[in-house]
């Protein structure tokens, strides 16, 4: 069974445990065999920047960090803790649990973040348990990376059997098949909101030419004054990675039928700079884009005690656009489900 999992769940390419010692960051447990190379770069990236953030006394970050590793073709989910040690400098050893991963299954990974860091939580108690004793934690991580295997092959096959029973709940052919960018600053949280609405994480496709993420979902949109329905999917472009000044842009903008721009409320430099994307988006398709179904959605609400920008702000640029305006909140979901309906229902006139 095992075996059978380690295929299904293949994208997982190990786990590393790391902790900062005397002389920094340092791998210390990890399975299955990874090269030294990576080990260290994993350790001591992974330790730097999550160390980096923390200020002001000990905040462990509330999930688990996603840091890539383009020059090594994947990624890594890492969760930052502290060990305590009264041998340590300051008492205690900031150590951190890696997965390694394929970047293209990054979807399946954001999806399933909240779970993971809970796993990765639960592993990081037991490491502080048995801390300086390395053949109970060496077999902690082995078990661990086992475990999450099965987690993935067993998401994977649960995930598929529900898309299959709601397609054939509705039985209405898709007539549809809508392309969608989305685009906004980085940090925004675009990744996280499509990947709030996506059907299958594992179907998604990488386009790996252009570095672009292409995740679908299927809508059954009830027709005005009729019972019938209509089957549209929708084709979401994730720029992820790539600024507005990218030499993929084109290819990117091609062939939109609506577009998404997507703006942080806690940083009012994210909505001003939508000025731009959409001036590089009129640029590039050579026309305005009020001909051009399309929104603007303020994302973050959820996180009320920091937000910095006005709901009247991000409807005031919408206006000015011809645009629909929404405000979302990717952790939630709040309405992440009817700004795209909204979008959909724009584009087919139903």
């Amino acid at each position: 069974m095992l075996e059978e999992d380690s295929k299904k769940a293949a994208f997982i390419k190990g786990v590393i445990f790391s902790y900062f010692g005397e002389e920094g960051p340092a791998p210390k447990y990890h399975h299955p065999d990874i090269d030294l190379r990576t080990r260290h770069l994993v350790g001591l990236k992974s330790l730097s920047l999550l160390a980096g953030e923390v200020t002001g006394g000990y905040q462990r970050p509330k999930l688990a960090s996603i840091i890539p590793f383009p020059h090594l073709k994947i990624s890594c989910v890492v969760f930052l803790f502290e060990i305590p040690d009264p041998d340590a400098r300051a008492s205690r050893v900031d150590a951190s649990i890696s997965i390694l991963f394929q970047d293209s299954y990054s979807p399946v990974i954001y999806k399933t973040i909240e779970e993971l860091t809970k796993k990765m939580e639960e592993l990081s108690v037991k490491l502080t348990r048995f801390h300086k004793k390395d053949e109970e934690s060496q077999a902690e991580v082995d078990d661990f990376y086992n475990k999450i295997v099965k987690y993935y092959s067993e998401y994977k096959e649960i995930e598929y059997k529900r898309y299959d029973l709601f397609m054939k709940e509705h039985e209405v052919p898709i007539t549809w098949k809508l392309k969608i960018a989305v685009v906004g600053d980085p940090e925004v949280g675009k990744t996280t909101l499509m990947l709030r609405y996506v059907d299958l994480a594992f179907r998604e496709l990488y386009v790996p030419t252009i570095g672009v993420q292409v995740s679908t979902k299927t809508l059954f949109l009830e027709k005005e004054l009729s019972l019938n329905k209509i089957g549209v999917q929708l084709n979401l472009w994730d720029i992820a990675g790539h600024d507005k000044f990218s030499d993929i842009r084109k290819s990117y903008y091609e062939g939109a039928e609506g577009i998404v721009f997507v703006y942080d409320t806690t940083r009012p430099e994210t909505l001003k700079s939508l000025n731009e994307w959409i001036a590089d988006f009129e640029k590039i398709i050579q026309k305005p884009v009020l001909e051009i179904p399309g929104v603007i959605i303020g994302n973050k609400v959820d996180l009320k005690d920091q937000r910095k920008v006005k709901n009247t702000e991000g409807l005031a640029l919408a206006k000015k656009f011809d645009l629909n305006y929404c405000e979302t909140s990717a952790l939630t979901g709040q309405n992440v489900n009817e700004v795209f309906e909204i979008l959909a229902r724009s584009i087919i006139k139903e």
